[in-house]
């Protein structure tokens, strides 16, 4: 990833790094805010959608305001199901499905695999990102 960033950006990346400025210069992706309906008992933090966007949930901007480093960590995450889960050889195929990120996804025994490996990721990631 490094090494791609700088090849795009013409800059090296000194730690901590940025999760948002990886995802947009990276790997391409969107960031940017649209309401995501919540369902009870969850909240919807984010999600990366099949138009290679990281749409993060207006209706939480509270939450991400308040938990110092959320938002980092959710772009991530979503990071990280675009590096995991889509398969870029292929004219550069999104996921079938959006990824649609939740506060309990990634950490009960019915998450989806792929929610854990984005968690994984976020970890891996998130000991040298900047919290911008």
């Amino acid at each position: 990833m490094l090494v791609e960033y700088r090849r795009k950006t013409g800059r090296g990346l000194s730690l901590p790094l940025s999760a948002e400025k990886i995802g947009q210069w990276v790997f391409d992706l969107n960031i940017l805010w649209e309401d995501i309906p919540m369902e009870q008992d969850t909240t919807r933090l984010a999600k990366l959608d099949s138009n290679n966007r990281i749409v993060l949930n207006q209706l939480a901007k509270r939450a991400f305001d308040e938990r110092h480093g959320l938002l980092n960590t959710t772009i991530a995450h979503e990071v990280g199901h675009r590096v995991l889960h889509v398969d870029t050889t292929k004219d550069s195929q999104m996921p079938l499905r959006d990824f649609i990120c939740t506060s309990q996804e990634g950490r009960g025994e019915t998450a989806y695999p792929e929610e854990k490996q984005a968690h994984m990721f976020m970890a891996y990631l998130g000991n040298n990102i900047l919290d911008t």
